[in-house]
C-alpha cells in the first residue's frame, strides 16, 4: 500500500525496541549477513550528465560460480535508490541476506571464494 500526500517527499518509520528482534534460535537459523554500501567517490560530475544519463544507483549481487550457482534465489540483486549526479554519491542503504536457507556448503565456498559485485 502507499500513501498519496501532495508534497510529502518521503516518510521514514523507525522502530526501537529494548529486546532483540530475533531470538538466538532465529539467528542462527537465518543467519542474517548486512552489507550498508555508505558512499560512492571520485565519480565523474560533469554538468551535462544529468541530460544524457540515468542517475546513480548502486547494484549489489554476489559474484557466484558454478559452484555455488545454488545461492541464486537465496542472495538477490539489489538496487538502491537512485541519486542525483556528484562527486560523491551518499547512500547508506542496507543488504539483508539470509545465509541459512541455503546449504551450509555452498555460503562457505562463496564467502572463501568469491565475493560481491558493486
Amino acid at each position: 500500500d502507499s500513501i498519496g500526500v501532495a508534497g510529502l517527499y518521503s516518510l521514514d518509520i523507525y522502530i526501537s525496541t529494548d529486546i532483540p528482534i530475533l531470538s538466538r534460535e532465529m539467528l542462527d537459523k537465518l543467519m542474517p549477513v548486512c552489507f550498508t554500501m555508505e558512499a560512492v567517490s571520485s565519480l565523474p560530475n560533469e554538468s551535462w550528465l544529468p541530460d544524457k544519463c540515468e542517475d546513480i544507483h548502486l547494484e549489489v549481487y554476489p559474484q557466484l560460480s558454478r559452484v555455488t550457482s545454488a545461492l541464486v534465489d537465496q542472495l538477490p540483486h539489489m538496487r538502491s535508490v537512485a541519486r542525483p549526479h556528484d562527486a560523491t554519491a551518499r547512500f547508506s542503504e542496507p543488504v539483508v541476506w539470509f545465509l541459512g536457507l541455503a546449504p551450509p556448503h555452498v555460503v562457505r565456498e562463496w564467502l572463501q571464494h568469491e565475493g560481491l559485485v558493486v
